[in-house]
């Protein structure tokens, strides 16, 4: 859990720390293109960044889904990949607002042939899951959430790496 410290005349109050905004996949790759601030070397770097980690985020899943060949019920296992494709989603999303605002800018850049069918697999995907019904998740703590159709995703967690 995060803390934010408040000082008060009487001492140090620690509090928790309000919980973060969460932000649909639109909403971050705007937030991102905005903190580079129009910079196309940011923008740029930014897009390496994602289009990285994307590959290894693919990668990390081609493991798992190895070990689920042996082990294809274990609940770990089985919710990594689902994390790491609703990861992938997003920042594929983020990686195509990167391209879309730099050639705006002029520059002459394209997603890489692997991260654009990557990208499509997975709307293709997103698409189909979203006419079937969601399936419910459980997390460490207990909570239930739904896994599937996409809707009220969050920020970029980073996915689950092996």
């Amino acid at each position: 859990m995060q803390f934010a410290t408040r000082r008060e005349e009487a001492g140090s109050l620690i509090l928790p720390a309000p919980p973060k905004t969460r932000l649909s996949a639109t909403e971050n790759a705007r937030k991102e293109v905005l903190e580079c601030g129009g910079n196309a070397q940011l923008l740029e770097a930014r897009l390496c960044q994602v289009t990285s980690s994307m590959r290894a985020l693919l990668r990390s899943n081609s493991e798992l889904e190895e070990a689920l060949q042996t082990d294809p019920n274990d609940p770990d296992f089985l919710e990594a990949v689902a994390e790491n494709r609703l990861t992938l989603r997003r920042q594929g999303h983020l990686a195509a607002s990167l391209v879309r605002e730099l050639q705006a800018r002029g520059s002459n850049v394209d997603l890489e042939d692997d991260i654009e069918k990557i990208i499509i697999e997975l709307n293709e995907e997103a698409l189909a899951s979203a006419a079937a019904p969601s399936s419910q998740t459980t997390t460490e703590e207990g909570n239930s959430h739904s896994v599937g159709n996409g809707q009220g995703e969050t920020a970029d967690s980073g996915g689950l790496y092996l």
